[in-house]
């Protein structure tokens, strides 16, 4: 197997430069980690995952807010796990930023957009549309942080993110699931929480 004099020359470096890095005693600019990766890569180096971790830690962390609904419901409290799994697992050095949101009034979740706005560099919102929720989509853009609609879409001035499913077609694939399992023709009822929430909207156009 590869030694670590053959990831040296491989990647162009000492071989005292990459003994500092596999025992973290080297800082590593983000350039010459790609360099060493791309070498240990293509050698199947055996101590890739090591090294790995090693070059993770040393890189810079990308802070992610995500303002979920409220915490008793079971399915927001599964995406938050599954967002703080997802980022301890990722390639990339990631870190999560999740709250709850308990009073879902537009100036509650405009409010709390913006402070969580001081401590990440983008940010994913379950929200209904509202001019207030638009405005501080709006000024968190302006100071180059950007916003993204979770589940639900939202609609600013400056454009925003989407993250989740085609809900049009989730509301067809309802009528069409529907329109397959009744015996016989007759009234369908249809019952929708909140025509400010984008998705609920969609659902109920496209069934």
């Amino acid at each position: 197997s590869a030694t670590i004099q053959d990831l040296a020359v491989k990647a162009g470096l000492s071989v005292s430069t990459i003994d500092r890095i596999l025992n973290g005693r080297d800082k590593v600019r983000a350039g010459t980690a790609e360099r060493v990766l791309a070498a240990a890569e293509a050698l199947e180096f055996y101590a890739l995952p090591a090294l790995r971790n090693r070059l993770r830690v040393d890189r810079p962390k990308v802070r992610l807010g995500f303002l979920l609904q409220q915490s008793h419901r079971t399915f927001y409290r599964l995406i938050a796990d599954a967002l703080a799994e997802a980022a301890a697992t990722s390639p990339e050095p990631i870190e999560v930023v999740v709250q709850h949101l308990d009073d879902l009034s537009p100036e509650s979740v405009a409010a709390r957009m913006l402070q969580m706005g001081e401590h990440v560099q983008a940010m994913a919102v379950v929200s209904a549309e509202h001019p207030r929720v638009a405005s501080a989509i709006e000024t968190l853009a302006a100071q180059g942080i950007a916003t993204y609609g979770l589940i639900s879409e939202l609609t600013a001035a400056c454009g925003t993110g989407y993250i989740g499913l085609d809900n049009w077609k989730v509301g067809r694939t309802a009528g069409w699931a529907i329109a397959g399992l009744c015996k016989r023709p007759g009234p369908v009822g249809i019952v929708v929480g909140n025509h400010r929430y984008r998705c609920q909207e969609l659902n109920e156009s496209g069934f």
